[in-house]
């Protein structure tokens, strides 16, 4: 993706403050905490957030907000992580419990645990 291909995804921009990410190729932005080892492949963007340990992210995958990914998660597909989310631990063999409230979530974030709202 090219930097014109990504202000498409996520509005005008300025170059100064993107940079591809040399484990994969993708595009990240100088406000988000993305560790050197990760990996993010080039179609996917970090706008903001943190990107930590020995995550992966891959396909079209955008991280905002103050997500969290970190530990040995994988995000793949469309997915969009934003919010107060928190993606911990190992991948997922199938998609992981996601209730909606009308004041929190409740999110099944790692094998074991439950996380409502921001918190574990």
């Amino acid at each position: 993706m090219n930097f014109n291909e990504l202000q498409l995804k996520v509005g005008k921009q300025f170059k100064k403050n993107w940079y591809k990410h040399k484990n994969g190729g993708g595009w990240v932005n100088k406000a988000a905490k993305v560790n050197k080892l990760v990996f993010i492949k080039k179609n996917a963007i970090v706008f903001s957030g943190q990107v930590l340990d020995n995550a992966k992210i891959f396909d079209n995958t955008l991280i905002s907000g103050n997500a969290r990914v970190s530990e040995n998660a994988q995000i793949q597909g469309d997915a969009q992580v934003y919010g107060y989310a928190l993606i911990i631990g190992d991948k997922w063999k199938k998609s992981p419990l996601f209730i909606v409230g009308s004041k929190h979530s409740l999110i099944n974030s790692k094998e074991g645990f439950i996380q409502i709202g921001h918190r574990c």
